[in-house]
Protein backbone atom coordinates (compact mmCIF):
# COMPACT_ATOMS: atom_id res chain seq x y z
CA UNK A 1 0.00 0.00 0.00
CA UNK A 2 1.39 3.46 -0.78
CA UNK A 3 1.76 6.24 1.85
CA UNK A 4 0.36 9.12 1.74
CA UNK A 5 3.68 10.91 0.61
CA UNK A 6 3.77 7.96 -2.04
CA UNK A 7 -0.07 9.25 -3.17
CA UNK A 8 0.99 12.86 -2.80
CA UNK A 9 4.03 12.69 -5.13
CA UNK A 10 2.09 10.70 -8.19
CA UNK A 11 -0.90 12.96 -7.76
CA UNK A 12 1.36 15.61 -8.19
CA UNK A 13 3.63 14.04 -11.14
CA UNK A 14 -0.04 13.09 -12.77
CA UNK A 15 -0.87 16.88 -12.87
CA UNK A 16 2.63 17.92 -14.20
CA UNK A 17 2.64 15.33 -16.90
CA UNK A 18 -0.97 15.60 -18.34
CA UNK A 19 -0.49 19.37 -17.88
CA UNK A 20 2.76 19.63 -19.77
CA UNK A 21 1.65 17.35 -22.61
CA UNK A 22 -1.88 16.74 -22.56
CA UNK A 23 -5.42 18.43 -23.99
CA UNK A 24 -7.24 19.83 -21.08
CA UNK A 25 -10.12 17.27 -21.54
CA UNK A 26 -7.34 14.94 -20.47
CA UNK A 27 -5.57 17.34 -18.08
CA UNK A 28 -9.25 17.06 -16.24
CA UNK A 29 -9.98 13.30 -16.50
CA UNK A 30 -6.30 12.73 -14.55
CA UNK A 31 -7.17 15.36 -12.18
CA UNK A 32 -10.13 13.20 -11.37
CA UNK A 33 -8.42 9.97 -11.28
CA UNK A 34 -5.37 11.51 -9.21
CA UNK A 35 -8.29 12.64 -6.27
CA UNK A 36 -10.23 9.47 -6.76
CA UNK A 37 -7.70 6.59 -7.72
CA UNK A 38 -10.77 4.31 -8.62
CA UNK A 39 -13.51 5.19 -11.00
CA UNK A 40 -16.19 3.90 -12.41
CA UNK A 41 -16.83 4.60 -15.99
CA UNK A 42 -20.51 6.52 -15.06
CA UNK A 43 -19.11 8.31 -12.32
CA UNK A 44 -16.29 9.74 -14.15
CA UNK A 45 -18.56 10.21 -17.53
CA UNK A 46 -20.85 12.51 -15.08
CA UNK A 47 -18.25 14.15 -13.27
CA UNK A 48 -17.20 15.16 -16.87
CA UNK A 49 -20.28 15.96 -18.56
CA UNK A 50 -19.87 13.64 -21.39
CA UNK A 51 -21.07 10.48 -22.57
CA UNK A 52 -20.07 7.25 -22.08
CA UNK A 53 -18.95 6.60 -25.67
CA UNK A 54 -16.87 10.25 -25.76
CA UNK A 55 -15.52 9.51 -22.59
CA UNK A 56 -14.02 5.74 -23.92
CA UNK A 57 -12.65 7.55 -26.58
CA UNK A 58 -10.46 10.15 -24.81
CA UNK A 59 -9.62 7.59 -21.92
CA UNK A 60 -8.29 5.14 -24.87
CA UNK A 61 -5.93 7.67 -25.62
CA UNK A 62 -4.55 7.63 -22.06
CA UNK A 63 -5.12 4.02 -22.00
CA UNK A 64 -2.20 3.41 -24.97
CA UNK A 65 -0.18 5.95 -23.23
CA UNK A 66 -0.15 3.67 -19.92
CA UNK A 67 -1.28 6.60 -17.86
CA UNK A 68 -4.55 4.87 -16.66
CA UNK A 69 -5.63 1.23 -16.75
CA UNK A 70 -9.03 0.07 -17.62
CA UNK A 71 -10.57 -3.11 -15.61
CA UNK A 72 -13.94 -4.43 -17.42
CA UNK A 73 -15.60 -7.50 -15.61
CA UNK A 74 -18.85 -8.81 -16.56
CA UNK A 75 -21.63 -10.36 -15.06
CA UNK A 76 -23.90 -12.59 -16.49
CA UNK A 77 -27.35 -12.67 -15.30
CA UNK A 78 -29.01 -15.61 -16.39
CA UNK A 79 -32.98 -14.78 -16.29
CA UNK A 80 -35.30 -16.90 -18.55
CA UNK A 81 -37.08 -13.65 -20.09
CA UNK A 82 -33.94 -11.47 -19.74
CA UNK A 83 -30.16 -12.88 -20.05
CA UNK A 84 -28.08 -9.85 -20.15
CA UNK A 85 -24.43 -9.11 -19.71
CA UNK A 86 -23.69 -6.13 -17.62
CA UNK A 87 -20.35 -4.79 -17.51
CA UNK A 88 -18.59 -2.75 -14.86
CA UNK A 89 -15.78 -0.70 -16.02
CA UNK A 90 -13.17 0.64 -13.84
CA UNK A 91 -10.71 3.42 -14.78
CA UNK A 92 -7.61 4.18 -12.62
CA UNK A 93 -4.17 5.67 -12.51
CA UNK A 94 -1.19 3.74 -13.43
CA UNK A 95 2.03 3.51 -11.89
CA UNK A 96 3.57 1.40 -14.60
CA UNK A 97 6.37 2.26 -16.86
CA UNK A 98 6.64 0.99 -20.59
Amino acid sequence: MATKEDQETLRLLVQYVSRAFYEPKFTIIMDQLARHPVLKDDDLAGRMGLQPKELNKVIAVLNNDCLVKVQVSGRFTPNLEDSVLKCLIVYAVTGRTN
